[in-house]
């Protein structure tokens, strides 16, 4: 079900490319008139990605005790969203999300005050917005795609939770994180043991 949208949104993110490097360089859009349908395009994939976003944290958190539902630390849900990722995408979407904010820096300065942004720097702003939402959707689409069915987030050999699918060792105790799931809480108990 999420499959089709996954080339609209890589579509899309080419496109939006395209117009934002074409306004910097003043050159008109290829797509004339048409450059407002990656506006609707945007809205239409990062829909389905909202829509999954909530049930790939939900996921995520199901594998923590009941009184740790509700605490996953805010600067690892974006590492949550995206554990099926390679890390280049990981790192191309933070650097999407954090150039919107350079092109809205721009569009501050750019605009003096008492006037209106001219159309070529407000396509360049709403270009870099495409392009974080666009890549944003990709992502996490392409996550949930790669985590469905088989995800379990990993555990150290003490049992403690790894909120991160890249890293070796816990963040709790710096013990070695363990490849496979275990099953129950001795397992936990036995692997520590073992690894003593």
């Amino acid at each position: 079900m999420l499959k089709p949208f996954v080339p609209l949104a890589a579509f899309g993110l080419s496109a939006s490319m395209l117009v934002h490097v074409l306004t910097l360089l003043r050159l008109p859009s290829p797509f004339g008139e048409m450059t407002g349908l990656l506006h609707l395009g945007a809205i239409v994939v990062v829909v389905p990605t909202v829509l999954i976003a909530q049930p790939l944290l939900f996921n995520a958190k199901s594998w923590v005790d009941a009184s740790y539902i509700f605490e996953i630390p805010f600067n690892l849900r974006g590492q949550l969203l995206l554990r099926g990722c390679p890390a280049w995408m990981r790192r191309t979407t933070t650097f999407f999300g954090a150039y919107v904010f350079i092109c809205l820096a721009v569009l501050l300065i750019s605009t003096r005050p008492g006037h209106t942004a001219t159309p070529d720097t407000e396509l360049q702003w709403f270009s870099g917005c495409w392009m974080a939402a666009y890549a944003f959707a990709l992502s996490v689409l392409w996550s949930a795609i790669r985590v469905a069915g088989r995800d379990v987030l990993p555990r150290c050999t003490a049992g403690h939770l790894v909120w991160s699918t890249s890293v070796r060792y816990c963040q709790t105790c710096r013990r070695p994180v363990v490849d496979g799931p275990v099953s129950s809480a001795s397992g936990y108990a036995g692997l520590a043991r073992s690894a003593d």
